[in-house]
Order: structure tokens, then C-alpha cells, then sequence
């Protein structure tokens, strides 16, 4: 199954001191890119990025099962400080297929 997985930094609220935030950088944000891009060797996440010049970025990710999806994104150390937002994709030939029986429908209707 593959996934269009949207993530975005919930803001905290008040802005950290520096301090917390290379504290968040060294335990959260590194570790985690790391942990990405392990993902992408392994072929789990098939391509994406960050957005230029924010704190949200997108990837597909390829997994067995919603299940597994989900023990992906809470592996990653920071998980609970991003909004997770997944869409199901469905494959272009599959559609395809799909988009021939509804025209075969169709046509004998006609």
C-alpha cells in the first residue's frame, strides 16, 4: 500500500529558547531525517522532501498495511511533535483497470 504522508510542526506555543531548540534539533529533527533516510534505502519511502524554507515536508511511503504505516511514523523520534496527515494512493494501473470496467458499464447502457 502506498501512502501520500503530509507532515507539519505543531507549534508549541510561546517561542523555545535556543537552548530547547538544539536540544529538539540533536534528539528529534537529526535522528529522525536519519531515520528517513535508512527508510528510503530500505525502499519503504519511495521519494519526498521538506518544503523550502519551512517546517513541514511530504513523502510516499510504501508499506504492507495501515498497521504498519502507523509503526513506521511512530518510530520516528519525532512523531509526536508533527501533525501526520495520510492518504491512501491507489496505483495507476489499477485505476486504469478500474476506469475500463466503469466505461464498459457505461457503454452498455447506452
Amino acid at each position: 500500500m502506498r501512502y501520500l504522508v503530509t507532515a507539519e510542526y505543531v507549534e508549541p506555543g510561546p517561542l523555545l529558547p535556543p537552548q530547547q531548540v538544539a536540544q529538539l534539533v540533536e534528539k528529534l529533527v537529526i535522528p529522525s531525517f536519519e531515520a528517513m533516510a535508512k527508510l528510503e534505502d530500505e525502499k519503504k519511502i519511495l521519494g519526498g522532501g521538506v518544503h523550502a524554507g519551512a517546517r513541514a515536508g511530504v513523502f510516499v511511503l510504501d508499506v504492507a498495511s495501515h498497521d504498519e504505516a502507523n509503526r513506521v511514523l511512530q518510530s520516528l523520534p519525532f512523531w509526536g511533535v508533527l501533525r501526520w496527515t495520510l492518504v491512501p494512493l491507489q496505483g495507476f494501473r489499477a485505476r486504469a483497470a478500474d476506469e475500463r470496467t466503469m466505461l464498459e458499464q457505461l457503454k452498455t447502457m447506452l
